[in-house]
């Protein structure tokens, strides 16, 4: 059952985003619309103690997608995931030691407003939804984290010459709800409910803050403009540490391209 702090923390959550989406519904007509897709490979280093001090280490294939809208303040949602397999229903992460599957996904839905004097510096929040599934093939055994954390965020962009823009973004997170195993990685609770993976993995929630939910999050995009399309290309870091019955520990690098389109509605309309 959801706790009182876990409540109040949802309701402060979804009172943020109401006051989001009604102040940029205004300026929704006169805004830029920038929808991109991106498939990059990530190097990740990951050691979660659940099940064995030993690190796992690997290059999985990624896919990202970014929505924008951007007049004077700017509003985005940006999802990253993992490629799935088509010969299976999930990513096969080999190791020497351990095979072992993973599945991670990343939503981050945001809002940002120029700073006075510096309109090239933004800042605002974010609210960065996590699900992290590892399983051990051929072990009854498996972790996962899913997290729901409300982050701030700081973004620095420039446009270079008339078709380049660089921009640089960081992030970090303040509050927010974390799942993971308990001591053994298989409680009661995870035996009882084995069949039913969503209800065991986003259960018993614990509020965490940036003390105990260490997620430093860097990412670099350079986009190259003909037109309403453009060209992109972007290095993503994180580091991520949380402290709980056994922590985890991830290290990600990722390198992207793809394609974005930007429709200026105020000039469609002139």
């Amino acid at each position: 059952m959801p706790t009182f702090k876990t409540a109040k923390l949802y309701f402060i959550a979804l009172l943020s985003i109401v006051s989001v989406v009604s102040t940029q519904a205004q300026e929704f007509k006169t805004s830029k619309h920038t929808i991109a897709l991106s498939v990059g490979q990530s190097n990740e280093n990951i050691l979660d103690r659940i099940f064995s001090p030993i690190s796992l280490q690997s290059s999985l294939t990624k896919f990202a997608f970014a929505y924008h809208q951007e007049k004077r303040n700017e509003f985005f949602v940006d999802l990253n995931s993992s490629n799935l397999s088509l010969e299976k229903p999930n990513i096969s992460y080999n190791n020497d030691l351990f095979p072992s599957s993973l599945i991670d996904v990343n939503i981050k839905v945001g809002y940002l407003r120029p700073i006075k004097k510096k309109p090239n510096l933004r800042i605002g929040a974010q609210l960065h939804n996590s699900v992290f599934v590892l399983s051990f093939d051929n072990y009854s055994s498996g972790s996962w984290l899913t997290s729901e954390m409300l982050e701030f965020v700081g973004k620095y962009q420039l446009s270079l010459l008339e078709r380049h823009q660089l921009s640089l973004i960081a992030a970090y997170p303040i509050i927010g709800l974390a799942s993971r195993p308990p001591y053994s990685g298989l409680d009661k609770f995870v035996i009882d409910n084995s069949d039913n993976v969503a209800k065991v993995v986003f259960s018993k929630n614990q509020l965490k803050s940036g003390l105990g939910y260490i997620n430093p999050q860097l990412a670099l995009h350079y986009q190259y403009l003909f037109g309403a399309l453009g060209f992109r290309a972007s290095l993503d870091y994180q580091y991520l540490h949380v402290n709980s019955v056994k922590s985890l520990s991830q290290q990600s690098i990722g390198i992207y391209l793809g394609l974005s389109y930007t429709l200026n509605q105020a000039s469609d309309e002139k």
